[in-house]
């Protein structure tokens, strides 16, 4: 054996111990790269095993379009239930917004890699594609928004003195405000909302979460108005997620007024004033029946629908 064998093979055997993970490439440069065209690019990403929110809710399904960054995203009961959530939001989203998708990116795990979903992408040409074991950074925009929405959600509940089941309702209404907030990365620091449809959206409606206000009663003979909180909205019903503490109810409605200006201390005085009156087995006035506790699964909390009181399903579709 040479001596220059020798060392080539020293050399070898050096850069076989020492070879280290490349640095992530910030900017994706591949032929696969992403277009700039608005939806043509979807990010996915699950986030799971979280402790269980109100509704029982253990994970969380992100999904961001590449181009906008505009979001949704869904609380699920099961794992499972993650493809039918991303089926019915393709759908939607090219229906609503006349676009077609043409390229999914998750991270590879089991819950997108399905025999259903390989069918329902191979009949849409959508192509999929996965991200190497250990290299989330290759789908980073989903994993820096799920980072941000969840910062988002604890800030929320740190400041409403809201118990942490509530996590899902403040993970949602952070998601849903996301769409509405100017973005560095689009172009004039323009909203995911007005990158996709190229309209200035209204945010008048956008309300700092949590908030104390008044919800208008009806058939009242005494109070005509009914103190709550304000955890989020409804886009389906156009109206704001009110929870009653007196009751423990969440209601949707529109008749509401919001009483703007209080910080933590005034909204933890508000929950112990309503604990307090509970305890001491006073009964209020309430519009609506009491539901049977034994019937009720939802962690000691009541969803109702709007005025009629019909109740909001069974929480597994509540995306904004």
């Amino acid at each position: 054996m040479t001596a220059s064998n020798r060392k080539v093979n020293f050399c070898m055997n050096y850069a076989e111990a020492k070879q280290a993970r490349r640095a992530k490439n910030h900017h994706d440069t591949s032929t696969s790269a992403p277009t700039d065209e608005p939806g043509a690019t979807l990010c996915v990403d699950l986030k799971t095993d979280m402790t269980p929110d109100r509704l029982g809710h253990k994970h969380i399904l992100t999904i961001v379009d590449h181009a906008t960054n505009f979001n949704r995203v869904y609380l699920l009961r099961k794992k499972s239930d993650a493809e039918g959530h991303l089926e019915d939001f393709i759908n939607e989203f090219e229906r609503q917004h006349d676009i077609t998708v043409k390229v999914l990116r998750s991270d590879g795990g089991g819950e997108f890699g399905s025999a259903r979903l390989d069918r329902f992408l191979l009949n849409r040409g959508i192509q999929h594609q996965s991200t190497e074991a250990g290299m989330s950074s290759s789908n980073g925009k989903a994993e820096r928004f799920h980072r941000t929405v969840m910062d988002s959600a604890r800030a929320m509940l740190w400041v409403s003195a809201l118990p942490q089941r509530f996590w899902g309702d403040a993970v949602l209404y952070a998601s849903y405000i996301r769409n509405y907030l100017p973005t560095r990365s689009n172009a004039d620091h323009a909203s995911p909302i007005e990158a996709l449809s190229g309209k200035t959206p209204n945010v008048s409606h956008i309300l700092r979460v949590p908030a104390i206000s008044l919800m208008r009663r009806k058939k009242s003979a005494k109070k005509r108005a009914e103190k709550g909180v304000i955890i989020g909205v409804d886009p389906q019903k156009k109206a704001y997620k009110v929870f009653i503490p007196r009751t423990k109810r969440i209601v949707s409605t529109t008749h509401i007024q919001n009483i703007d200006r209080l910080d933590a201390r005034a909204v933890g005085r508000y929950m112990d004033a309503v604990d307090d009156e509970q305890n001491s087995g006073e009964t209020a006035e309430d519009d609506h029946p009491q539901a049977d506790a034994n019937n009720n699964d939802n962690n000691g909390v009541e969803q109702t629908g709007t005025s009629n009181s019909q109740h909001i399903g069974d929480g597994d579709n509540h995306e904004l």
